[in-house]
């Protein structure tokens, strides 16, 4: 259905409601349609899986980046949210089927059809009739609340995504600056590695060349080669500790390079839960449309004359076209997730 502020003329809005209608009779329309609610509630089920799926993969990347918790748990609350509105639109699809078909169509619109357009208190009447009927269960917010909430959860999904692939970014240039860092300092611990075993073998020699003095004299050299020797044996274990310290870094990298990939590999269930989110918005939107179309339309009705009054008729009878098939595919969805939750 067109939007009140969609720009056509009276004459193409006549002609809208004509031909529409008569599409809507037609079996292979119908059964068009509902192919459409059941392929929805497909994308729905495929982003379950995909919610999930994210959320697995963020839980193993918490053993090992511990740092990552806030994102696992960020994703946590975001497929909470999905859940639970996926979840209650399942239950709403099959009311509002039934709210749609029976007591909208079956009562109410064909009770509005007959209004007498030139009789105020008959359209005020009406008016009371259909505003009534806004008020039953389902609540006409509900539309509008799923269309919100799939909305407002497709911008946090891609918030999510971009922030963590700045969080990626950042993490890598913090472990290569990280590395670079140790392995200056690994350099450094090396040449003053080197100069100490240069030094220890220097005492070695000259420990060697002193046979023919006194034994005072070879016992001070003795003392400075080990004192030469204990500096250079704990220089030996900073270089060990620093190595092992880049060994950690290097395994960290690789480790984070595993879970750049994975992330990536993620990329199908991200397009698949937006897609999924956009769509389900856009199926809401139009229900919220067309809960409140009939009430604005009706609250004109006492305007319209002569062709504004096919209009109006047309309108009606178009809402009713659209009844059955509208019916079927949303208890068509409906039964499909239905089947898919029951396994949960």
């Amino acid at each position: 259905m067109f939007a009140d502020d969609t720009p056509l003329t009276q004459d193409q809005r006549i002609q809208f409601y004509k031909t529409s209608s008569a599409a809507f009779g037609d079996t292979k329309v119908q059964e068009k349609i509902k192919d459409i609610l059941v392929a929805v509630g497909e994308e729905a089920i495929q982003t379950q899986k995909s919610f999930r799926n994210i959320k697995d993969k963020f839980d193993d990347f918490v053993k090992t980046f511990p740092d990552v918790l806030t994102y696992a748990q960020s994703w946590d609350k975001l497929y909470d949210r999905w859940f639970k509105a996926f979840h209650e639109s399942q239950d709403y699809a099959s009311a509002t089927a039934t709210n749609y078909q029976d007591d909208l169509v079956g009562v109410v619109l064909e009770l509005v059809s007959r209004v007498d357009l030139d009789d105020e208190k008959d359209v005020n009447k009406q008016v009371e009739r259909l505003d009534r009927f806004s008020k039953q269960a389902p609540p006409p917010e509900i539309p509008a609340k799923y269309e919100d909430a799939f909305t407002n959860l497709n911008y946090d999904v891609k918030k999510f995504r971009v922030d963590f692939t700045d969080y990626l970014t950042k993490k890598g240039k913090e472990v290569t600056n990280k590395i670079k860092k140790i392995e200056g300092e690994l350099k450094t611990l090396e040449d003053q590695l080197t100069k100490l075993n240069k030094q220890v073998h220097d005492w070695k020699i000259g420990l060697a060349s002193t046979a023919w003095l006194p034994i005072v004299g070879g016992v001070i050299a003795g003392t400075g080669l080990a004192v030469v020797t204990k500096k250079r044996d704990e220089q030996a274990k900073k270089v060990k500790d620093k190595t092992k310290e880049l060994d950690d870094a290097n395994k960290e990298q690789a480790e984070l390079q595993k879970m750049v990939t994975a992330f990536s590999v993620l990329e199908h269930d991200f397009d698949t839960i937006n897609a999924s989110l956009f769509h389900l918005s856009k199926i809401w939107a139009d229900m919220r449309s067309m809960s409140i179309q009939f009430s604005t339309m009706l609250k004109k009705a006492a305007q319209y004359k002569g062709k504004d009054e096919e209009e109006f008729q047309l309108a009606l009878e178009h809402a009713k076209a659209s009844a059955k098939p509208l019916h079927d595919s949303l208890i068509a969805y409906a039964t499909h997730v239905g089947n898919f939750l029951a396994k949960k």
